[in-house]
């Protein structure tokens, strides 16, 4: 992917190097559905101050032990640089196309850049009139991932008390 295909206002949000080195990151993931980049950036100064790439863990070669760029970039910057009120790109590539499309980091990325001190997320995302810069706190991640867990706790439950054939205020789930 060239920087070229990123809107031209993504360096109101940060520097132009971090957000190719978010995609240089991506394309050294070697996951082959998609490719994952992490850039962590001192938004005061521009300055890089980890990266990351999604990879697959040394004890498995299953498809779902992946080690996410995020992860990947916070544990890069453990004990050797401070991530307190930094920022992340994320940049999320499809491995055939190479283009980018939204990422909007996952709930247990969410965690881990909240304990690390990181304040906010950057990723662009793909519309219908071209590529756009979202921009989120942690907070406001947060918030979404609780919404989202809620929402599938509550349909989990529906589904069960439908197909158990048990009204939907049954605490515990009996057999019929």
């Amino acid at each position: 992917m060239k920087p070229e295909s990123l809107p031209a206002e993504i360096t109101e949000f940060a520097p132009q190097a971090v957000w190719e080195e978010a995609i240089k990151q991506a394309l050294r993931s070697p996951l082959r559905r998609f490719k994952v980049g992490c850039s962590l950036f001192d938004p005061d100064t521009g300055r890089i101050l980890s990266r990351g790439c999604a990879h697959q863990t040394l004890t498995s070669r299953s498809p779902t032990m992946t080690t996410h760029a995020e992860q990947h970039a916070i544990y890069q910057a453990k004990h050797v640089v401070d991530l307190q009120g930094s920022w992340a790109v994320v940049t999320v590539l499809s491995a055939k196309l190479r283009h980018a499309f939204s990422s909007q980091p996952c709930a247990c990325c969410v965690t881990t850049m909240a304990a690390a001190g990181v304040e906010g997320v950057l990723f662009c995302e793909r519309t219908k009139t071209g590529m756009v810069v979202r921009s989120y706190t942690i907070a406001e991640l947060s918030v979404q991932a609780k919404k989202k867990e809620l929402e599938a706790t509550t349909n989990n439950k529906s589904w069960w008390a439908k197909n158990l054939k048990l009204p939907h205020s049954a605490d515990t789930l009996v057999p019929v």
